[in-house]
């Protein structure tokens, strides 16, 4: 009772201390009224008054009452939804007092009284997180992992690392755009909320929130106390998380990334609830030194191309649908003009076309092994392999395209190009590029490996071709015969 008073007074205040003054009378009341015998509460109790008791003199089940409406009722709507199918069943709810009569796990031990035995715990879990996993598509309106994920935003506590921040911001962006086969996720099922019931396992308290199966896994108990300042902390880390990923079928690098994203979610929630987050924050350092960078390759998406050039080359289409715009910016060009290609790629469809319409082409490309599929391709065009944001080339250029190429930079990086295209245009010279429809960072599964994207707002495109003496022609967004793609088109007019 301690511990529960002192959780409940520090996270909830004077309303904690007004619920703890009422919970002996409504212990009473949810006595008579659910015919309770043996009430016994057990010894872990944190945020909630929780009491094993028998019902009606033969049915085991257990008292739960919280200080917090929303949470009790949010527990309900999953297990409801769960419907006893690798959770507890419910068997009433009184709202009045945020109270839940449970199904009693038999005998109850918890998956955290097992750790010693390693590959038996990660076995029973892996079954239970499959088994929520397994239920009925959702049909309740419950939160989505991205309101979770707000925490890391709010992350700006002296005591956290800025290299930790920064990190946890990168991959939440990441996990958050390229999620798949989203279910409802327990949203917090560590060791102790999974319990030994008969010849199998049940979960307890789940939050009810809407996720990818890597997310639910990342609240697995990684380290004990004890290991967190081993010296073999790190390879004990990696060893689980790849029997967890074998368990699974999860991509190991997922999973540790959602890792890292929860430790640094729950200390921040610790920081806002007034408590320590030292031990998350010591979890999440050991992370951070195990996140391979391949996993987050937002500042050189040439490194994703690398690996994925013979399947984008085949998946690419040589249809030119483009061909429309294009045949308007040709209308607009000097004949035999000079076209400068950012991120030309395998030089097909748009350098080749150029090429055929008698114009010399210089393609510049991130990926060597794009550029060497472009030699073969476009063996008349000039080409250099040199990243878009520090090309410096001493001649300049009647068009720059950097189609399907620009929104690969960041927004900051984005920003800094129209330096780069005032550099190599003539005067009167064109502009065109892609972008996406509105602010934002997104991920995308190409070929296995995840390729981020990135726009600025409409207003600030508008600002910065202005600023940098550029008059905008024309800009359209999601064009359905572009196969959805936004586009910017200018004249450099100088400055």
């Amino acid at each position: 009772m301690k511990t529960l008073e002192k959780t409940v007074i520090s996270t909830w205040g004077d309303t904690g201390k007004a619920w703890l003054e009422a919970l002996p009378e409504t212990i009473d009341m949810l006595v008579q009224l659910w015919q309770l015998t043996e009430v016994k509460p057990v010894d872990n109790m944190s945020y909630h008054y929780v009491a094993t008791a028998i019902q009606a003199g033969t049915r085991p089940v257990v008292l739960k009452i919280g200080c917090d409406r929303k949470v009790i009722t949010s527990e309900y709507n999953a297990l409801q939804h769960y419907d006893g199918v690798g959770a507890v069943t419910v068997y009433d709810f009184n709202e009045a007092h945020n109270a839940l009569l449970l199904q009693q796990a038999i005998p109850g031990n918890s998956l955290l009284e097992q750790f010693a035995n390693k590959d038996d715990v990660i076995a029973q879990y892996a079954q239970a997180v499959q088994g929520l996993h397994s239920t009925s598509q959702i049909t309740s309106d419950f939160p989505k992992v991205n309101k979770w994920c707000e925490a890391i935003d709010r992350l700006e506590d002296p005591r956290v690392s800025p290299n930790l921040i920064a990190k946890a911001k990168e991959l939440t962006n990441y996990l958050l755009s390229s999620a798949t086969d989203e279910y409802l996720c327990h949203g917090d099922l560590h060791l102790d909320n999974v319990l030994q019931h008969e010849d199998g396992c049940l979960v307890i308290d789940p939050k009810g929130i809407v996720g990818e199966m890597a997310f639910e896994a990342a609240a697995f108990d990684l380290l004990t106390k004890e290991e967190i300042s081993h010296s073999d902390a790190k390879t004990i880390i990696i060893d689980r998380v790849e029997r967890l990923s074998q368990a699974l079928s999860v991509t190991k690098d997922r999973l540790l990334a959602w890792f890292f994203v929860r430790a640094m979610m729950s200390a921040q929630w610790f920081i806002e609830d007034n408590g320590d987050p030292t031990a998350r924050l010591a979890l999440a350092e050991l992370l951070y030194e195990l996140l391979d960078n391949k996993f987050c390759l937002k500042d050189n998406v040439a490194e994703t191309y690398e690996v994925i050039a013979d399947w984008y080359d085949n998946h690419r289409s040589h249809d030119l649908f483009e061909k429309p715009l294009l045949d308007k910016v040709i209308s607009m060009l000097p004949a035999k003009g000079k076209v400068l290609d950012l991120g030309c790629g395998t030089g097909l469809p748009i350098a080749k076309y150029f090429i055929e319409q008698g114009f010399a082409v210089t393609g510049v490309e991130g990926s060597k092994n794009l550029l060497a599929k472009a030699q073969h391709n476009i063996p008349t065009a000039t080409l250099i392999h040199s990243d878009m944001r520090t090309v410096d080339l001493d001649e300049t250029f009647d068009c720059i395209i950097a189609w399907h190429s620009f929104f690969h930079l960041s927004p900051d990086d984005q920003r800094q190009m129209f330096r780069v295209f005032e550099k190599h245009l003539k005067q009167n010279g064109l502009l065109l590029f892609t972008a996406g429809p509105e602010a934002g960072e997104v991920w995308s599964d190409n070929g296995g490996e995840m390729l981020y994207h990135a726009s600025l707002s409409p207003d600030e495109y508008h600002k910065f071709l202005a600023d940098h003496g550029f008059e905008l022609i024309q800009h359209e967004s999601e064009v359905e015969s572009l196969q959805g793609a936004t586009y910017w088109l200018g004249r450099y007019l100088a400055q």
